[in-house]
């Protein structure tokens, strides 16, 4: 019986798994303080420096830049041309039409090196019948006589010896 430990108790050589100690109370009222001294300190002198400065205005005898006297207004928008009543649905109705009618109807690109616009339903059904073009690849360059050709790497990634 004398190994028994009265219930309530931990036994004297069991694990432990929690702090066997408080937390310092002491030095986080400490901590605390320190920070609200802080942000007071940081308070008062933000209010003394907005009075300072409400009471001493700028001083007049310092020149600005030519920049600063120059008071230039920016011209107004020119966002959809110049027309006094805009109206925006309008505006994009027609934009749309615009559109819609270039990419349904033939016309020139540029006449002079013979480029023309076709609807897009035709272009598929010129592509539909013939295909898309091939580009041929580009030609090797030729190796110099002089030089031996370079060896290439083996495809499987691995070295060559």
């Amino acid at each position: 019986m004398a190994d028994a430990v009265p219930q309530g108790h931990p036994a004297r050589k069991a694990n432990r798994r929690h702090e066997l100690r408080d937390v310092n109370v002491r030095a986080l009222f400490g901590i605390a303080l320190a920070m609200l001294f802080t942000a007071l300190v940081i308070h008062v002198v933000v209010w003394w420096l907005m009075n300072f400065l409400a009471h001493h205005p700028r001083r007049p005898d310092v020149s600005l830049s030519p920049l600063a006297q120059a008071k230039r207004i920016p011209p107004p928008p020119r966002l959809q041309g110049t027309q006094l009543e805009v109206s925006p649905p309008l505006d994009l109705a027609a934009f749309r039409a615009q559109e819609e009618a270039q990419l349904n109807s033939y016309g020139w690109v540029d006449k002079n090196t013979g480029r023309v616009r076709i609807p897009i339903e035709r272009a598929k059904e010129l592509i539909l019948q013939q295909g898309l073009p091939v580009t041929p690849p580009p030609p090797a360059a030729p190796q110099p006589a002089n030089r031996p050709p370079v060896p290439q790497a083996p495809a499987s990634g691995g070295t060559t010896p």
